[in-house]
C-alpha cells in the first residue's frame, strides 16, 4: 500500500514536470525508505521540528508546487494534508535526484504569481490571460477576488491586483483594462523590480490611485498616457526611419472565415474538440503541431481557468510553445461537453501568439463582444459561419 502510493506519486511528478526520470526504480526505493517513517510520523502527529520549509519554498517554489501536486496519493492514503516540513523534505528528495540525473534545469523555477481582480468574470479572465502572455517569465496559478485572496493560503511570490492589498509580498497594481496602458513600460517596471533593479521605480497605476484620493480625474486615460510619456520616455517605441511595423490585428482580422467552424456533430472527446478547433491554425502555419499537444497537456494536468463566459473557453499555450504567428480560431459545438471533468463548453476558442502584445487588441475586442454585445448568444444563434463573422464585424 505504501509502495503503491510512492509509485503513483513519482508517476504524477513525471507527468506534471514533463521530465523523464531515468533511474526511476531507484528513486521510488529512496522515497519509499523516507516515506515509511514519515507516514507514521504524520499519522500519529509526531511533528518534525526541522525548519527547512521556508528555505525550500523560497529557493525552489515551482519545484515545491509540482511535488505538492504530485503528492495527492499520499494525502489520500493519510486522509489529511501533508505537513509543510514533510512536504519540504519530499521536495529536497526530488530536487536532489533530478540534480543527480542532470535534469534539474528542465524544471521551471519561475516565480509564482496570483491575480486579484474585483471585476466581472469576463474582465478578470481577460486580465489573467493577458498577464500570462505579457509575463511568460512568471508562473500564474490563481485568479482570485479580494475576499478569496484574504483567505488564500497557497504559495505565491508576486501579486497583480486592481487595488492595493495588505501583504508582505511584492504587489503590482494594474488597470483591469490593461490594453489601455503602456504595456511596455509596465512590463519593464515589473521585470526591473523582480530582478532587483531600481526597486523605487515609479508605477503609474499607483500614482493614479493616489491622485484619485485627493481630487477627481476628468481624463483618466489622458493623464495615464501623459505620466507614462513623462516617466518612462518610451523612445524605444518609435520605429527607426524606414522601418515598418505591421498593424496590430483586430478580432475581425484573426477570426476570418477560414478560422470559424460550426460542427454538425459532437467530437468523440474534449481532446478532439481542441484539436478540431486548432485545425485551421495548423493548416495555415500559425502554429506547429506541438502547440496543440501542449494545450492538451495544460488542460489535463494543470486545469487552468480558461472560461471567458458561460460555455466559452479559450485555450492557449505560451509564445515559445510552437506559435509562429498571431492567430485565433473558433469552434461551435451542437451542445456543451465536459473538458477534463472540470468545465463544460460548447464554444472553443484557440488563441496563439508569437509576440506578448500582438494579440491584445483582438482579445480585448473579443471580451467586449462577449460582455457588452451578448456575444455568447450571438455565436450560438448564428445561422452559419458567415453570419457570425458579419455580426462581429458590425460590432467592431
Amino acid at each position: 500500500m505504501l509502495l503503491d502510493s510512492v509509485v503513483a506519486v513519482v508517476d504524477n511528478f513525471e507527468k506534471i514536470s514533463c521530465v523523464t526520470i531515468k533511474e526511476k526504480n531507484e528513486l521510488i526505493e529512496k522515497i519509499y525508505q523516507h516515506w515509511k517513517p514519515a507516514y507514521y510520523r504524520i499519522r500519529y502527529h509526531l511533528l518534525n521540528t526541522s525548519s527547512v520549509h521556508d528555505l525550500v519554498v523560497k529557493e525552489f517554489s515551482h519545484l515545491h508546487e509540482m511535488v505538492r501536486r504530485a503528492s495527492v496519493p499520499f494525502e489520500k492514503l493519510l486522509h489529511c494534508e501533508i505537513p509543510d516540513e514533510e512536504m519540504a523534505f519530499l521536495t529536497v528528495l526530488f530536487g536532489g535526484w533530478l540534480t543527480r540525473e542532470g535534469v534539474i534545469h528542465q524544471i521551471n523555477l519561475q516565480k509564482t504569481a496570483v491575480v486579484v481582480c474585483e471585476n466581472s468574470a469576463t474582465i478578470s479572465t481577460y486580465l489573467f490571460l493577458t498577464l500570462q502572455v505579457l509575463f511568460p517569465e512568471l508562473h500564474f496559478t490563481q485568479m482570485l477576488s479580494r475576499r478569496e485572496f484574504e483567505r488564500y493560503t497557497g504559495h505565491y511570490d508576486v501579486v497583480f491586483s486592481t487595488t492595493h492589498l495588505n501583504t508582505n509580498k511584492m504587489v503590482f497594481v494594474v488597470n483591469s483594462s490593461i490594453s489601455s496602458i503602456h504595456k511596455s513600460a509596465f512590463r519593464n517596471h515589473v521585470l526591473s523590480a523582480l530582478q532587483g533593479v531600481d526597486p523605487n521605480i515609479i508605477q503609474i497605476e499607483q500614482l493614479l490611485l493616489i491622485f484619485e484620493r485627493f481630487g477627481n480625474i476628468i481624463d483618466h486615460q489622458g493623464l495615464q498616457r501623459a505620466l507614462a510619456s513623462y516617466i518612462y520616455a518610451e523612445n524605444n517605441a518609435i520605429s527607426a526611419v524606414g522601418s515598418f511595423e505591421p498593424p496590430t490585428p483586430s478580432l475581425t482580422d484573426l477570426l476570418s472565415r477560414a478560422h470559424v467552424h460550426f460542427a454538425a456533430e459532437l467530437p468523440d472527446s474534449w481532446q478532439q474538440a481542441i484539436t478540431q478547433a486548432s485545425a485551421s491554425l495548423l493548416r495555415t502555419g500559425v502554429i506547429e503541431p506541438r502547440y496543440v499537444q501542449i494545450m492538451l497537456n495544460k488542460i489535463a494536468e494543470e486545469q487552468p481557468y480558461i472560461m471567458l463566459a458561460d460555455g466559452v473557453i479559450i485555450a492557449h499555450a505560451g509564445i515559445d510553445d510552437g506559435a509562429l504567428e498571431t492567430g485565433m480560431a473558433l469552434l461551435r459545438l451542437p451542445r456543451k461537453i465536459a473538458f477534463a471533468d472540470y468545465m463544460h463548453a460548447d464554444i472553443i476558442i484557440v488563441l496563439a501568439t508569437h509576440n506578448p502584445q500582438k494579440h491584445l487588441k483582438a482579445l480585448a475586442q473579443l471580451n467586449e463582444f462577449l460582455e457588452f454585445y451578448d456575444g455568447v448568444n450571438v455565436i450560438r444563434q448564428a445561422r452559419d459561419e458567415h453570419a457570425l463573422i458579419m455580426e462581429i464585424a458590425r460590432q467592431h
